[in-house]
């Protein structure tokens, strides 16, 4: 919790990189208890975090890994500040109709839960800028139209809206879904126990590079957790080795 308020703090204050660095370190320590709810959060505020560095493809894994954890706990407040957070993602890269069945579907999420629209007035310029780009773009009767429409997907709904429905830049990233020899080096290496601290060493990456393929890999399998993909390696029988 305390890493988690310093990097809040951090962030407010511009200084992002430290702030990612104690979200790094959040996750680190919660996976490897097998924790959840502390997770969800920290991923979701990393997830900002690397948008603000540029690092969008990394922000919507992020997010969206985000997004699984809160379903599997019925955590209806982060699975809305996930969804507002993937809206100004969707803006910024001009998808502003998806951008405005997003920002939708996290205003009725917080009606639900009677929360206020955000949580922190420092990323209010970020809901601004949202607002801003889809009215320009849609006019406003279509951008109340397509809030609407998020505004009455219901809870699963709206997550499957935000997980199965990629933009082009995500796709054209994204050509594959089948994890690569490195990922599946990696998988074996999590079925192992190791840390990604661990795995960096053992593969002479850096630990964010080893994280980050952590991330590839829960976000091409559809899983939550390091468990599923020690599982996943198990019963696919796969050695890298061999490839």
């Amino acid at each position: 919790m305390n890493l988690a308020t310093i990097g809040v703090t951090l962030e407010l204050l511009n200084e992002t990189d430290q702030a990612i660095e104690c979200y790094e370190r959040v996750l680190s320590i919660t996976e490897a208890h097998g924790e959840i709810m502390f997770r969800s959060y920290a991923l979701w505020a990393l997830g900002i975090a690397v948008w603000r560095k540029s690092d969008r493809d990394r922000a919507v894994r992020l997010l969206q890994q985000s997004l699984r954890l809160g379903r599997s706990v019925n955590d209806r407040m982060n699975i809305r500040l996930c969804l507002q957070a993937l809206a100004w993602i969707s803006a910024d890269d001009k998808d502003t109709r998806r951008a405005a069945v997003l920002l939708g579907a996290s205003e009725e999420m917080s009606r639900s839960v009677g929360s206020s629209r955000l949580i922190f007035p420092g990323l209010l310029v970020f809901q601004k800028a949202c607002e801003h780009e889809i009215s320009n773009s849609l006019g406003e009767r279509s951008f109340l139209a397509a809030r609407h429409k998020g505004a009455g997907m219901g809870f699963n709904a709206a997550i499957d809206y935000a997980l199965g429905e990629i933009t082009k830049a995500t796709r054209a990233a994204s050509p594959s879904t089948r994890p690569t020899k490195r990922e599946r080096e990696v998988a074996k290496l999590v079925s192992q126990g190791l840390t990604n601290k661990e795995i960096a060493a053992h593969l002479v990456i850096s630990p964010r590079t080893a994280q980050g393929h952590v991330e590839h890999l829960l976000m091409k399998l559809g899983f939550t957790s390091r468990a599923q993909i020690a599982v996943w390696f198990a019963e696919s029988r796969v050695d890298p080795a061999e490839h």
